[in-house]
């Protein structure tokens, strides 16, 4: 009887163990695929982590997730950006952005690659040219 038990316990743990790891390589698919590909809404930014932070709770509100990123600016110090979205292609990002401009969530915005966020929160510069476009 004690064996039936253990082996039926077994049985779930296992299950449960194929599924976690069946979602979690379905949820992280799809990371892999578009791996430094990704392009992000630069919003704002701002000198107060505080004030970027509003930033973010209004955008989420509004249906748009955000994030803020901490830069080191030379000559001008840190400061907090505020980015939202994860699109495949600058043009997909491009088209969300000229979206919330529309409806007036955005008044600019800048587009950046994700993989270029990443080299300036590592060394603290700008972001080169060619990785961001101006809307």
């Amino acid at each position: 009887m004690f064996e039936k038990v253990l082996l039926k316990k077994a049985k779930i743990i296992r299950i449960n163990f194929v599924f976690w790891v069946t979602l979690l390589a379905i949820v992280n698919i799809p990371c892999l695929v578009h791996a430094g590909n990704l392009y992000t809404i630069h919003c704002a930014s701002y000198k107060s982590k505080q004030q970027a932070e509003v930033d973010v709770k209004n955008l989420g509100t509004l249906g748009y997730p955000a994030y803020v990123m901490q830069v080191d600016i030379k000559g001008k110090g840190k400061w907090y950006r505020v980015y939202t979205g994860k699109y495949a292609t600058k043009e997909k990002a491009r088209i969300a952005a000229d979206m919330m401009v529309k409806k007036n969530v955005l008044t600019r915005y800048f587009i950046f690659s994700i993989s270029a966020n990443r080299a300036v929160e590592k060394k603290g510069k700008n972001i080169k040219q060619e990785n961001l476009q101006i809307g």
